[in-house]
């Protein structure tokens, strides 16, 4: 269970630390990690349940690692309402979160301060 919570928090950080390492003013940070972060949100299915909708949009559902974090709470919580498997959640976190942190070290290292 402490898996799950810590799988959704780093890569959220590292993703925000490489498109921060990507501006050369910290102003229009905000800006991007919120144009980033907003759809990520509608589209992880938070608000809303995944049956039913268009393919176009449930393509886009399951491209969402969000999707899966959330779907992750689901399955702990009401298991019957899980869209996907435990171990279908576990491994799509914990490849995004292992990207997010190479892709934000490499952010890192191009940075100029």
């Amino acid at each position: 269970r402490p898996a799950r919570s810590t799988l959704v928090p780093y890569p959220t950080l590292f993703r925000s630390l490489f498109i921060g390492s990507l501006r050369e003013s910290p102003e229009g940070f905000s800006l991007i990690v919120s144009f980033v972060v907003f759809p990520m949100f509608f589209l992880s299915g938070t608000i809303y349940t995944l049956d039913g909708l268009p393919t176009w949009l449930g393509v886009a559902t399951r491209l969402d690692p969000m999707t899966y974090a959330v779907d992750g709470m689901r399955n702990l919580l009401l298991p019957e309402m899980a869209t996907f498997s435990t171990g279908l959640d576990l491994a799509v976190l914990f490849g995004f979160c292992v990207a997010m942190i190479g892709v934000g070290t490499l952010g890192f290292k191009r940075m100029r301060l």
